[in-house]
C-alpha cells in the first residue's frame, strides 16, 4: 500500500491485534471507568479550558450521565440480551474535530472494537484529547480498552478505507455528501451495517413579541453565539438562518436590531480565530448571492466574523452557497406553521425562542415537517446526544438477542 497508515492511538497499536479481540459487555465496568477518566482529566487540565467544545465534552461524560444511558438500555431486557455488533468503524468529519470521541465513545459503551479514521485536518483541541487518550491508554486498568482501540490517519484513499470495510460488523460516516455517497460504494460483509451522516443544514427561529419582551437580552445572545461560532458555524447543528417569527413593523425592526447589536458585542469580546480564507469566502460568497438571488439586501456593517443577507422572500435562500464563517441569512415568517413549512429533508436543528413545547408540538403535528430531527432551546444546538439525526445510536451500536417470552406457571423450560 503506497499510502501509508499513520497510527495515532494506541502507541502499541495494530489493525491485526484489534481484529483479533472480542467485544465487551455493553456498559461493561472498565468501558464506565475508562470514559470517565476522561472526563475527569479534562476537567482537571487547565489547557481544555479555552476550548468550550472540549469541556461541553466532558460534562456530557461524566459517571451520572454514563449510569443513565445504561439504565436506559435495561429496558430493553425484557425482550432478550443486547451485545455488542463486533467492530467498528468510525470514518470523522473534517469539520467538528472533537465528534470522533462521541461516536467512538458511545459504541465503546455498547462493548465494540473501534477504528476510527480521523481526516487529515488537526487542530489544537484535536491534539489536546489525543495526547490526553494516549496517556490515558497505556495505563493498565485500561488495558481492555487499548486493545480494542486504533485511531488512525491516512490521507484519501479507497485502499485502506476498503480494507478495513471488509473486516468490520458496523461502519459510520461523517462527512460531506460527496465524501458518504464515495464511502458508501465501498464494499462492506453482507450483513453489516451502516449509518451515515452526511450535510445538514439548521437554523434558528426567534419570536419577535417574546424576544421584546426578554429582559437579558445578551444572555441569549451568547447562548446563540455557542450555537454558531463554536465550530466556525461548520457544525451541521450550527444555525445559518436566523428567522424571525411574528409580525413585519417597527417591533420586528427593533428586535432585529438589539439582537444583532449584543451579538456583535459578544463577537467582538470573543475574536473567534479561524483561518484568514474563512473571512474572504464568506465575503465572496455574500457578494454574489447578493447580485445573483432576487430580493436579497446585503446588509451593511458586515466584518470577518458576521455577514448578513436579509431575504425578502425565504424561499429564495440557497442553501447549498452558504459557506458558514460568520454569514447569516436573515428572513420573517408569520408563525411557527410556515416556519416548519419552509425545512426540507436536509434540515437538521431547529433552536426556537419564545414558544412553548406544546406549541411546537401542535405545530408540528399540522405541518408534518419535510426535514427537522431536533428542535432544542437556544444555547443546545451543539448538544450531542445518543439520538442523533434521527437515529438511536446506542441500539445502533448494538444487536438484540432475542429470548423466548417468559415462562408461564405451569410451562416447561427451554
Amino acid at each position: 500500500m503506497s499510502n501509508p497508515l499513520h497510527r495515532l492511538l494506541p502507541a502499541s497499536g495494530s489493525l491485526q491485534t484489534v481484529l483479533a479481540q472480542k467485544p465487551l459487555q455493553p456498559f461493561a465496568d472498565e468501558t464506565i471507568a475508562f470514559v470517565e477518566a476522561v472526563s475527569a482529566s479534562i476537567l482537571k487540565d487547565w489547557r481544555f479550558r479555552p476550548h468550550p467544545e472540549l469541556m461541553a465534552l466532558a460534562f456530557w461524560m461524566r459517571r451520572p450521565r454514563l449510569l443513565a444511558l445504561q439504565r436506559e438500555m435495561i429496558t430493553d431486557e425484557t425482550r432478550g440480551v443486547r451485545l455488542a455488533r463486533g467492530v467498528v468503524f468510525h470514518i470523522a468529519p473534517g469539520n467538528v474535530d472533537t465528534l470522533f470521541v462521541y461516536s467512538w465513545f458511545l459504541s465503546l459503551l455498547m462493548g465494540n472494537i473501534n477504528i476510527v479514521r480521523l481526516s487529515s485536518r488537526n487542530s489544537v483541541q484535536q491534539n489536546l484529547l489525543l495526547e490526553l487518550l494516549a496517556g490515558l491508554l497505556e495505563e493498565e486498568s485500561f488495558r481492555a480498552i487499548r486493545e480494542r482501540t486504533l485511531v488512525v490517519r491516512y490521507e484519501r484513499d479507497d485502499g485502506w478505507s476498503e480494507i478495513i470495510s471488509r473486516q468490520v460488523n458496523m461502519r459510520v460516516l461523517w462527512g460531506g455528501d460527496e465524501t458518504v455517497a464515495h464511502l458508501r460504494s465501498l464494499p462492506l460483509p453482507p450483513r453489516a451495517t451502516e449509518l451515515t451522516f452526511p450535510d445538514r443544514f439548521s437554523l434558528c427561529a426567534l419570536g419577535v413579541e417574546a424576544y421584546l419582551a426578554l429582559t437579558d437580552k445578551a444572555d441569549l445572545a451568547g447562548r446563540f453565539y455557542n450555537d454558531a461560532y463554536w465550530f466556525g458555524q461548520m457544525a451541521c447543528s450550527s444555525p445559518r438562518v436566523v428567522f424571525w417569527i411574528g409580525e413585519a413593523g417597527a417591533g420586528l425592526e427593533e428586535a432585529r436590531r438589539l439582537f444583532w447589536q449584543e451579538l456583535e458585542r459578544i463577537v467582538d469580546l470573543k475574536k473567534p480565530e479561524w483561518q484568514p480564507h474563512v473571512a474572504m469566502d464568506k465575503q465572496v460568497a455574500a457578494a454574489a448571492i447578493g447580485l445573483t438571488v432576487e430580493g436579497v439586501h446585503l446588509l451593511p456593517g458586515g466584518t470577518a466574523h458576521l455577514q448578513r443577507l436579509w431575504f425578502e422572500d425565504p424561499g429564495s435562500m440557497p442553501r447549498e452557497r452558504h459557506c458558514g464563517g460568520g454569514l447569516f441569512f436573515e428572513s420573517r415568517l408569520a408563525d411557527l406553521d410556515a416556519l416548519f413549512s419552509w425545512t426540507r429533508s436536509k434540515d437538521q436543528t431547529v433552536t426556537l425562542f419564545g414558544y412553548s413545547r406544546e406549541a411546537i408540538g401542535s405545530s408540528v403535528r399540522r405541518v408534518g415537517p419535510e426535514g427537522v430531527d431536533r428542535i432544542q432551546r437556544v444555547g443546545e444546538a451543539l448538544d450531542f446526544a445518543p439520538i442523533w439525526d434521527g437515529h438511536d445510536l446506542l441500539r445502533a451500536f448494538s444487536r438484540l438477542l432475542c429470548l423466548p417470552p417468559a415462562e408461564r406457571k405451569g410451562d416447561a423450560s427451554v
